[in-house]
């Protein structure tokens, strides 16, 4: 199975904006550089990128998947989230990582150090709460005349390396103090300052050895995923170290108001003295406050200071200190994205006319992006695939290309229509983007909900003739779906196509199974919440493309007819019921319904039935809380229910529960548990193959799957890949050879996993060998054949191998020209068959999980 990124590149999409709109990368939270600019690394929700020629192309360290006894990679950055990076000056091999905030190992926060430039990483140092529990790394400061002199800041409080990362002491600046941004001067006359702020400001003047609290200083918070402050939200003055500059942003009013403020500290131990420097110009068209602060201060070869500022909206440069908001000039924009995070820059930078100006790098919701010319133009680099995507989904037509959709967040949308080879903007432009659906069995429909589109809508694309529909930017094929008419005029009726409910289990379509036609228009469903009348209407259409008016959604029949455009499925349901999956097919599906929060009940219903049926909590042996559930869309009796404690199954519809022990074991292994709260459940979204008994899970941990329903294994271990799956799209192929499973990541883009096992990754008509013990030896009928008819093997000698589950392998047994050979190889296959030895077996590859026989070996 090969794991590939699929999302779009610069070079082969299609951008209805700019740059300072859409980007094919996305949120970075960090970066830092070598002094010369050559050596560049980034940090944020999918660990640590690297570029190793200034910023113009990145790569990212993956790991093998482990085998399925090893919980994970050996060397591999078990924690994702990056806040802040040191590089050695020296050596730009070696490099420090701040983790934390790892909702899937809140255990293995900490100072991650690599010496080979981010191919393999150890811990060397936690910072531990009162609890002694590991709390989030915030920041790195490295002295400026020391290449070993390094800080660390914490919420457990303050830490110093003299071995550049090797070894740590703690250092204690305040009983129970939170050091979120750190500062180190050079030494001057004996005396090195230190600051640290956090929950107060401190400052030393004697290297960190006391401390005091500075009363005019600014308490800064921890570095932000969102919006916030950076890592890099405090820094010195260049040239003089009794001087800090710091970027907050203050509440006035109903307003967070961003201030740049400077301390100056005298020579000897005493308090700052503390001034506001004025602030840029905000208010530019397209911007809001969706970035974090950051302040660089920058002396050049020439002795030029250069001050760089985020507003969380733009990127301002000012050259020497700033008197009045008309020092200013801002330097993003195309194809810089808006809403930055984080700054770095190399040690000859300068704005200047000079032929060399050095390197800045800046970093936002679009990824990273290098400047040349001291800050005048930017250049995007390539290889950085950090979309961080909602959900996708994937069309497949026999013979044609796929049409593939991905929503992010950030960014808005893209799809594609040749598999991935080429993208473009997707239609619906919502900026932070929400959820697309598809029928496998009808990919000519494409369902994107569009909350940020009038009245909370859906768009639907219909291909014409069954082929894929057009759902980029410009396309003729959009219907738009208004959502219900609202309460009274105001927004306190609530429907669940949106994203929200999507991650807690909403899966609006009723997909077609095996033996039935897809319905022509379709098969959608949602919860309408009437806050007034104190309950939940489950409402269906099959008629998506006829409804033109919000108040098509009012309705009182409860069939379907002619005439009729939606119709009601089972009894209201109580108000907080608010997710709601299919299960069955068309004709008379089952409807799971339950709560996201709160006592996380759930409840089933099918046509026949007086009312909703109790499913969760059990009534015996079984879950007690719904905090996810996955029916199963293709068999409604199959049902999986995330409990706060064990992950249950039922294989008839609630009638009796079982843990799923295999499930449970991959979920959990390496320290994960059922703690884990919000987007970090344990069990975060499950995919069914119609055919087969194949399902897939995702989940903190990884992608998993089981091919018999029993025993589950690993595809994709999140720490070997850097990334954290949010959900999952399984394409089940129109042969089992082109089944597929498509995985969104937060930080990661879209991953295609194929082909999937037992398939081989091997071509076809290749040779191959495989060794084991027999477990089926079968002889039948001439001409009979094996197997499927998508996946036949003509044979009439037909043999299994423990080694290679699900996979069968055989030869013709026929007169003629090979009859002996034959004759011989099916005598050896009966002597260790009932001997029970070892048997190699040589054959040809002729389909997904099938081979022809050419040659039979016992093994010496």
């Amino acid at each position: 199975m090969r794991i590939t990124p699929i999302g779009p590149r610069r070079d082969n999409t299609r951008f209805s904006f700019g740059g300072d709109y859409q980007s094919v990368s996305g949120k970075q939270l960090c970066i830092a550089c070598s002094p010369d600019g050559g050596h560049v690394y980034l940090g944020g929700q999918a660990g640590v990128w690297r570029s190793v020629d200034g910023g113009l192309h990145w790569d990212h360290a993956e790991w093998p998947q482990p085998p399925q006894d090893r919980p994970r990679p050996a060397g591999a950055l078990p924690v994702t989230n990056v806040y802040d990076l040191w590089v050695h000056p020296d050596r730009p091999d070696v490099v420090l990582a701040a983790t934390g905030r790892d909702f899937r190992r809140p255990e293995a926060s900490g100072v991650y150090r690599s010496t080979d430039g981010g191919e393999t990483w150890a811990l060397v140092h936690q910072f531990r709460d009162g609890a002694g529990n590991p709390t989030i790394v915030s920041s790195f400061a490295g002295a400026p005349d020391n290449a070993e002199l390094v800080f660390a800041g914490g919420s457990g409080g303050l830490a110093a390396s003299e071995d550049g990362g090797r070894t740590w002491r703690a250092i204690v600046v305040a009983p129970a103090a939170a050091v979120h941004h750190v500062l180190v001067g050079a030494s001057v006359g004996g005396a090195r300052h230190v600051y640290a702020s956090g929950s107060a400001f401190w400052h030393s003047a004697d290297g960190g050895v006391t401390w005091r609290v500075d009363p005019g200083g600014p308490a800064i918070g921890a570095p932000t995923d969102g919006v916030g402050e950076s890592s890099r939200a405090t820094c010195l003055h260049p040239a003089n170290p009794r001087i800090v500059y710091a970027r907050r942003a203050v509440r006035v009013g109903d307003t967070n108001v961003e201030e740049l403020l400077k301390g100056t500290f005298p020579v000897g131990d005493g308090p700052g003295s503390w001034t506001r420097l004025p602030n840029p110009p905000i208010g530019y068209a397209g911007t809001t406050a969706s970035g974090a602060s950051f302040v660089l201060v920058h002396r050049a070869p020439d002795g030029q200071l250069l001050f760089l500022v985020s507003d969380r909206r733009t990127t301002h440069l000012a050259i020497g200190e700033p008197n009045e908001a008309g020092d200013w000039a801002r330097i993003d924009g195309d194809p810089v994205h808006v809403d930055p995070h984080g700054i770095a820059a190399s040690r000859d930078l300068r704005r200047s006319t000079a032929p060399s100006m050095g390197r800045l790098f800046l970093i936002s919701d679009g990824g990273a992006y290098v400047s040349a010319d001291g800050a005048r133009t930017w250049t995007q680099g390539l290889g950085l695939s950090t979309l961080g995507l909602v959900n996708a989904a994937v069309l497949s037509v026999a013979g044609r290309p796929q049409g593939i959709c991905l929503q992010s967040g950030d960014n808005s949308g893209f799809y594609s229509r040749d598999g991935g080879t080429t993208w473009a903007t997707q239609d619906y432009v919502g900026g932070d983007n929400d959820c697309t659906f598809a029928d496998p069995r009808q990919p000519d429909r494409l369902v994107v909900f569009a909350p940020r589109a009038g009245n909370r809508e859906i768009f639907l694309y219909t291909g014409p003739n069954g082929a894929v529909p057009d759902a980029a930017r410009g396309t003729t094929q959009r219907h738009r779906v208004k959502g219900p008419p609202l309460e009274d005029g105001q927004d306190n009726a609530l429907w669940n196509a949106v994203s929200g409910f999507y991650f807690a289990g909403y899966r609006p379509l009723v997909l077609t199974v095996a033996g039935e036609q897809p319905l022509p228009d379709g098969d959608f469903v949602v919860i309408w919440t009437q806050f007034a009348a104190d309950r939940a209407l489950l409402l269906r259409t099959t008629k998506l493309s006829a409804l033109t008016a919000s108040e098509d959604w009012v309705t009182t029949a409860v069939a379907d007819g002619p005439g009729v455009k939606v119709f009601r499925q089972g009894p209201p349901l109580p108000v907080t019921v608010d997710v709601v999956q299919a299960s069955g097919g068309h004709a008379r599906p089952t409807f799971t319904a339950g709560e996201s929060g709160g006592s996380r009940r759930a409840f089933r219903w099918r046509s026949g039935m007086a009312g909703w049926a109790p499913l969760v909590p059990s009534t015996g042996e079984g879950p007690r809380q719904a905090v996810r559930f996955f029916a199963d869309p293709y068999r409604p009796e199959l049902v999986y229910v995330l409990d706060t404690d064990h992950v249950w199954r039922t294989d008839d519809g609630g009638g009796h529960w079982v843990v799923d022990a295999g499930l449970e074991r991959v979920l959990t292994l390496d320290g994960f548990s059922f703690s884990q709260r919000g987007s970090g459940v344990l069990l975060r979204d499950m995919a069914f193959d119609p055919r087969l008994d194949a399902r897939f899970a995702a989940g903190p941990r990884g992608v998993f799957h089981t091919a018999d329903g029993v025993g589950w294994r690993h595809l994709a271990l999140s720490s070997a890949l850097g990334a954290q799956v949010n959900g999952l799209f399984y394409d089940p192929g129109v042969t089992p050879c082109d089944r597929a499973l498509y995985a969104s990541t937060t930080a990661r883009g879209l991953l295609r996993l194929h082909p999937l096992p037992p398939e081989w990754d091997t071509p076809q008509g290749s040779v191959n060998a495989a060794t084991g013990h027999l477990t089926e030896l079968r002889v039948h009928e001439l001409h009979g054949g094996f197997g499927p008819p998508t996946d036949h093997l003509d044979a009439e000698v037909v043999v299994q191998l423990d080694a290679e589950p699900g996979k069968a392998f055989g030869f013709p047994l026929r007169t003629g020209h090979g009859e002996a050979q034959a004759r011989g190889m099916l005598d050896l296959l009966r002597d260790v068959f009932r001997a029970g030895r070892r048997v190699r077996l040589e054959y040809v590859r002729t389909g997904c999980r099938t081979g022809t026989l050419i040659r039979v070996v016992e093994p010496g």
